[in-house]
């Protein structure tokens, strides 16, 4: 075998395993949606998972997916400060913010959108006194 035989045979075996990685993130894509949906809390902290990232390109031709980081909604009734961010989710039992010590809890749907409900009173006036100023 030659140096461009073995060269062009190391280079379809490396698209083959690009390939491979690319369904296996494909398949856990879809298992990560199930997690759509959840919602967490910690303290006056509320989470909901809103949505999985996309599996992206990389500049080498590779694939990138992280299985544990989703898209959320954040809720903080301490301020008046919501954003949209990654949250990181393992299983039920382990959660939270990337780098944070901050245990999360599971909360319902139901106790989520009360949460959401009272946060958008608290913004609505907060931003009726800005208008009076």
């Amino acid at each position: 075998m030659t140096k461009q035989e073995i060269e062009e045979e190391i280079k379809k075996l490396e698209n083959q395993l690009k390939q491979i990685n690319y369904e296996e993130y494909k398949a856990q894509y879809e298992e990560n949606k199930k997690n759509i949906g959840k919602c967490f809390a910690s303290g006056d902290r509320y989470v909901k998972i809103v949505e999985v990232p996309e599996i992206c390109s990389t500049l080498c031709g590779d694939f990138s997916f992280d299985e544990y980081q989703y898209n959320a909604i954040y809720i903080d009734m301490r301020t008046i400060d919501t954003t949209k961010g990654r949250f990181r989710y393992y299983s039920e039992q382990n959660f939270g913010e990337p780098g944070s010590s901050k245990k999360y809890y599971s909360i319902t749907n139901e106790e989520f959108n009360k949460v959401l409900s009272d946060f958008t009173i608290k913004l609505n006036n907060s931003l009726k006194q800005g208008d009076n100023n």
